[in-house]
């Protein structure tokens, strides 16, 4: 598909595509159990919404006028994010109640972060003891480096949409695979992280993208008021109804 094109998916589309799957997934964790057919089908659905963030956070960068802005951006609603995020997890605010994890924003600002330090000094000693660096950091959010490898195999390589889904379905299938594992070591029914593989269900829709940003010029900061917001909607009524 090339850029400019009026048909596929504009970037706005593709954004709200993500912010139903996550919404689905979100709503799944806790009114649906994970290991009923239904669970199971949710949580594959809201795969999709990592995968077209982390693409958006590569398309983000080469598009962004400012890149400090943008990372300060991310970074505010991160610690914004943090309290909704905490409370969904726990459904409770004190922080010592369970081990701590930043939430996703923290992890795609991680993700921008290893772009532009590559970008800037790709191959350098200290480009790879910043991106390294940057890993382990990630390590403490949702989506841990994998989001980084997402965003990073997307950015590398932007000038081929094929190349960019083979080597994020590389990433992905052993992301699917290892959190797959995981499950199946942890006591759970051994086919209860197959749901993981559904990584790999917004590449058709990534490989339809037409470049356009759509929406209005103030569209940007729906997705940034609806993480936090939904989470915290999502976790209120669960605790009403329970």
């Amino acid at each position: 598909m090339k850029e400019g094109s009026s048909r596929g998916f504009s970037a706005y589309s593709l954004k709200l595509i993500a912010a139903a799957a996550m919404l689905a997934d979100h709503f799944a964790w806790l009114f649906v159990p994970t290991y009923s057919t239904a669970g199971q089908i949710i949580h594959m659905i809201g795969r999709m919404t990592i995968p077209i963030m982390c693409f958006f956070i590569a398309e983000g960068y080469y598009h962004s006028r400012s890149h400090p802005k943008y990372a300060a951006r991310l970074a505010i609603f991160a610690v914004i994010s943090q309290i909704p995020y905490h409370y969904f997890r726990t459904g409770n605010l004190n922080f010592a109640s369970a081990p701590f994890q930043f939430s996703v924003i923290f992890t795609l600002l991680c993700s921008f972060l290893a772009l532009w330090l590559w970008d800037k000094k790709g191959a350098q000693p200290v480009g790879w003891l910043g991106l390294f660096l940057l890993m382990i950091l990630s390590s403490m959010g949702d989506w841990s480096v994998f989001a980084v490898l997402f965003t990073l195999a997307f950015a590398m390589n932007r000038d081929s949409r094929k190349r960019q889904s083979l080597y994020f379905a590389i990433i992905a299938v052993s992301a699917a695979s290892i959190l797959a594992i995981e499950t199946a070591l942890g006591g759970k029914p051994p086919w209860g992280g197959l749901f993981q593989f559904g990584l790999l269900l917004p590449l058709p829709l990534l490989l339809c993208y037409n470049g356009e940003r759509g929406g209005s010029d103030n569209s940007k900061w729906f997705f940034y008021v609806f993480y936090p917001l939904h989470l915290m909607i999502l976790t209120v009524l669960h605790q009403l109804i329970a």
